[in-house]
């Protein structure tokens, strides 16, 4: 039973990862983006303890920690990719507020 929930948690893990990049195609995608790296990381840690083989496992959760480098390598402040000391970062959430009354 602890095996069909790690990997049906593992399935639905990278499957909302791999939602969260359709935010062009369906706001829903943008809200998920917002939990994108949580998401991947519970799915890579249910991934690696459910009874898959081996050579599927550890792959995917390699693939997961690359995603993991790129987004903590953007913020580095040595990589030349962090946003410069005393620019604005603005970080806007779509939200629909067509609510009448």
């Amino acid at each position: 039973m602890l095996q069909y929930m790690l990997r049906t948690c593992a399935l639905l893990g990278f499957a909302a990862t791999a939602t969260s990049f359709l935010g062009a195609l369906h706001p829903a995608g943008d809200s998920l983006a917002v939990f994108r790296l949580p998401i991947a990381i519970l799915a890579a840690l249910a991934l690696i303890r459910c009874d898959r083989p081996r050579a599927l496992r550890w792959p995917l959760a390699a693939l997961v920690l690359a995603m993991l480098g790129g987004h903590v390598a953007w913020w580095m402040p040595d990589a030349g990719l962090a946003p410069a000391p005393g620019d604005i970062v603005h970080y806007q959430q779509n939200l629909w507020g067509g609510r009448k009354g």
